[in-house]
């Protein structure tokens, strides 16, 4: 499915690049380029990023997963994590049907190395649905946590990690189901690598 990319060729690209030359801030030492994609040519809003292996620009760009396939992004995250959870929960079951056949049936060899295995998943799963969860609670993606000190908007006035589209869990995930719409622009932030189109 989609995950949300973004429209190729837009006009916004073509009149970003024709005021670089006007831009004041570059005595400041901000780049007006920043948020250019050459690729897709387009002026890539807030938490978007270019994806290396589908090519593409994708809104609120999560990661990309072998697994599915597929980018994870702002029209899939949630199914995304929906899957995370019935993945999760299979994988406990299976891991009760190994302890139940070795209490009642005794020592297989088998059985063992295949819930040996089956366990690490459920490790494995565990932790994706913990931080899966928690990214959504606190309306983060996967890209900025960890590449955070990439991006102005994720720090605050020390350089520290500031996340300005938290506004508390019920918000976050009415936001990341779908339920209200996604905070596209923050008067404190819009300065970070804004190019005006006139």
């Amino acid at each position: 499915m989609d995950p949300g990319f973004l429209p190729k060729n837009v006009d916004e690209y073509d009149q970003a690049l024709r005021q670089v030359a006007f831009f004041d801030e570059w005595k400041q030492g901000q780049n007006p380029l920043s948020r250019l994609c050459h690729t897709c040519r387009l002026v890539r809003p807030l938490r978007a990023k270019h994806c290396r292996i589908t090519n593409r620009c994708v809104k609120h760009f999560d990661h990309y997963c072998p697994y599915i396939y597929n980018v994870v992004g702002y029209r899939n995250r949630h199914y995304f994590l929906v899957f995370l959870i019935g993945m999760w929960f299979t994988l406990i079951t299976g891991d009760y049907f190994v302890w139940y056949m070795h209490k009642h049936f005794g020592f297989d060899l088998i059985l063992t190395l295949g819930g040996l295995i089956m366990g690490l998943f459920t490790l494995v799963a565990t932790g994706l649905v913990f931080f899966t969860t928690y990214q959504a609670l606190t309306n983060i993606t996967t890209n900025e946590r960890l590449n955070f000190r990439r991006y102005d908007y994720l720090k605050d006035g020390n350089g520290s990690f500031s996340n300005p589209f938290d506004q508390g869990p019920i918000k976050n995930l009415q936001e990341f189901f779908h339920c209200k719409s996604p905070m596209e622009r923050l008067p404190d932030i819009e300065q970070y690598g804004r190019v005006d189109v006139v």
